[in-house]
């Protein structure tokens, strides 16, 4: 398990961000997503200055890139916290990655956890998947697996696939809860069935050990083959290792699977 990095810095979050409408944040918005970087820190700038948290976060991510303003790490972190001050999930969780890799602030484990906590009770999904790690990792906080699972339950749920692989590599190797196949195998689909290549190679694993499932080398070869297609260097070894053991019958049915699922992605 590693700490999960979402690509927060997008026209989606802040955009979902902005709980007060206004023509001039509508304004940036539209110039954000034609490219004009420097016309949206134009409109954001008066908003961010009268408060505005969307328009807040909208700036620190311009100066965090150094597009349509100068980059400017320090200055990011100063619109990010304005604007997680005022209760703003991504804001929060951008603050807290920004601490926990020491970027235009001094690395503080503590103060990561401190704003990946005020995100994940606000119920944003990829901060409590890294809260979680953070209490697995004991990082910034004691070691403690049970509230790990907790919030990567809490993730999950709102379907998010990092944390359903994640309970599931706490399940195969029972760490922190009793060792389950069953229940790592349940976790792993999943996240599997989301797109995540990890969990789909996790998932390929069992099916050929037979493990929390039953022994399956189609589908094994259907799960490892959906993610070498992400590009996934550990499922293209295990795929090309299982590929002798099929008959030719399962072969075909296991790639006709696989396109079909990748036809209804």
């Amino acid at each position: 398990m590693r700490l999960f990095i979402p690509a927060l810095v997008s026209v989606a979050a802040v955009i979902g961000s902005a709980t007060v409408a206004s023509a001039d944040f509508a304004a940036g918005a539209r110039a954000l997503k034609a490219g004009n970087h420097a016309a949206a820190a134009k409109e954001w700038a008066p908003l961010a200055d009268k408060g505005n948290a969307a328009a807040q976060l909208g700036l620190a991510m311009l100066y965090l890139d150094g597009k349509g303003v100068p980059k400017d790490a320090g200055k990011a972190i100063e619109w990010c916290r304005k604007a997680a001050e005022q209760g703003n999930r991504d804001a929060q969780m951008l603050l807290a990655m920004a601490y926990r890799q020491g970027v235009g602030a001094a690395a503080d484990a503590g103060k990561a956890v401190a704003w990946y906590r005020k995100a994940a009770e606000a119920g944003s999904p990829a901060a409590q998947t890294n809260l979680g790690y953070m209490y697995v990792k004991g990082e910034g906080i004691g070691q403690d697996y049970g509230k790990a699972r907790d919030w990567y339950e809490r993730a999950a749920k709102q379907g998010e696939a990092v944390a359903a692989y994640s309970l599931g590599e706490m399940y195969r190797e029972g760490r922190g809860v009793p060792e389950d196949t069953v229940a790592a195998a349940r976790w792993y689909q999943s996240a599997a069935e989301k797109g995540y290549a990890k969990a789909q190679t996790a998932l390929g694993s069992l099916y050929v050990l037979g493990r929390g499932l039953p022994m399956d080398f189609t589908k094994a070869y259907l799960w490892y083959e959906l993610a070498v297609r992400r590009g996934n260097a550990v499922a293209l070894k295990a795929r090309d290792e299982l590929e002798p053991h099929l008959t030719a019958q399962q072969l075909f049915d296991a790639r006709r699977m696989a396109r079909e699922w990748k036809a209804k992605e």
